[in-house]
């Protein structure tokens, strides 16, 4: 059925039912990017779930308790591109059938992921079949840059672009318009972030797990970060107020999901989980599933280098107490100078051996972020560097390419003129924003 059917009704439809939809068939798709030579990247075996992806499924399930989707069917299909296939032709044939609207939304798409976004979308557009696309490319280029050339063109196409957080009656207000026919070609929601407490948390089963090498799940207990690194995008888009999950709901589902599906390990994606303000609670709440229910899970985190310094002193002896096993920090350079140079004042490269010695003491693995081609890199102060890592005694390292954002260039002053897709390099993992000074780092 067309969206001409709601549509054409005289006065407003009550439901979806009542306008003739007879069910909602939603697809999700976490895009993959390309090689250098075009091809899109794919692996046998995925390691661990996209937690946009994984939220987003229990967003898109929990439409059912709106009242304009009351009793509607809501068929949800999550696809990971980097380890399946979208099923082109199966969604397009069910958008065939009478009384069955289709809908495609392209999740979490991050810069190197927009233009393979771009082509998803391209496959449902012709079939009249609608086509969102959120994430941090869309969220970030509205955020600090506005409607960049590259966003203009896919609203020309006729693709939906939403821009930050979709919790609370946000993606059902959006889904509401698209089958009422009235859907606006732009919603942007950076401002105000919504509340966190209370949402739905996925819930898991062996199927959502196949594909990847272990069954790790993934959940943000809280988004945002007090900091202010000039590089980073998430102040940017998910703002620098703390906000945070009902710890018990988070507590909750590791213990859910280890009965259900025997899920033993997590990765809580959240960007800084120090600065949660309830990260005590949700410690506690670890705690008791481990030592007194016998729950053996364990879990990642991302913490700013000088959570040490939260009194009285005991966030990482909590942290390991909850099953923390792996810790990845922000550590970007160890050059003073360039960490200067970003606003990351809270890094203090003399601490850092102390601070992975007590760590290591605790049975905790560091894991470092870096970031290559800062203002005050060269070629010879990267090798000297990374020697530095080692003698400190971080475990592995993530290396990131410096990369200006689309439709701006880097020079030498930090000024910025517009431009096309000038990027370092096309294997960028994490694209960072425009900074003072900045240098170029380029692949051989």
């Amino acid at each position: 059925m067309g969206m001409s059917q709601l549509e054409g009704r005289t006065g407003p439809v009550g439901t979806a039912l009542s306008g003739g939809i007879r069910e909602l068939d939603l697809t999700l798709v976490r895009p993959t990017n390309y090689t250098d030579d075009g091809y899109p990247i794919r692996v046998r075996v995925g390691i661990i779930r996209s937690n946009t992806l994984t939220q987003m499924g229990a967003l898109a399930r929990d439409l059912v308790s709106y009242p304009f989707f009351r009793d509607l069917p809501v068929k949800v299909r999550l696809i990971d591109e980097a380890i399946q296939r979208v099923p082109v032709k199966d969604i397009i044939k069910r958008s065939r059938v009478p009384g069955v609207k289709s809908m495609v939304m392209i999740v979490g798409a991050q810069t190197n992921q927009y233009p393979r976004a771009q082509d998803i979308a391209s496959w449902f557009l012709p079939h009249k079949i609608p086509v969102l696309i959120g994430g941090f490319h869309v969220s970030g280029m509205l955020a600090m840059v506005g409607l960049t050339a590259d966003l203009r063109a896919a609203l020309c196409r006729g693709i939906i672009l939403v821009a930050g957080e979709v919790e609370g009656e946000r993606l059902p207000s959006i889904v509401e318009d698209v089958l009422r026919g009235q859907a606006r070609p732009l919603y942007n929601f950076l401002n105000p972030t919504p509340d966190l407490l209370n949402l739905p948390t996925p819930r898991l089963t062996k199927a959502d797990l196949k594909g990847f090498a272990s069954p790790y799940s993934t959940i943000d207990t809280g988004r945002g970060c007090v900091f202010t690194c000039e590089f980073c995008t998430i102040i940017n888009v998910q703002g620098r107020t703390m906000r945070c999950r009902e710890p018990e709901q988070v507590v909750e589902f590791v213990r859910r999901n280890y009965r259900e599906v025997g899920v033993e390990h997590s990765f809580f994606t959240d960007d800084n989980i120090a600065r949660n303000p309830r990260w005590r609670e949700l410690f506690a709440g670890l705690i008791r599933l481990r030592e007194e229910e016998g729950i053996p899970f364990t879990f990642m985190m991302q913490s700013d280098l000088a959570a040490r310094k939260i009194p009285p002193g005991d966030f990482f002896v909590l942290a390991a107490r909850a099953g923390c096993n792996q810790v990845f920090f922000g550590v970007e350079s160890v050059n003073r100078d360039n960490l200067r140079s970003q606003g990351k004042f809270q890094n203090r490269v003399s601490e850092y051996n102390d601070l992975v010695d007590h760590l290591h003491g605790l049975g905790i693995v560091c894991h470092a972020g870096y970031i290559l081609g800062l203002p005050f890199d060269t070629k010879a102060s990267i090798k000297e560097d990374v020697a530095q890592l080692q003698q400190i005694g971080f475990d592995s390292a993530s290396f990131y390419i410096l990369t200006p954002l689309p439709a701006q260039w880097i020079t030498s002053d930090g000024g910025g003129s517009a431009g096309g897709w000038r990027m370092t390099s096309t294997r960028t993992i994490r694209p960072t924003s425009r900074s003072r000074r900045t240098g170029w780092l380029r692949r051989n």
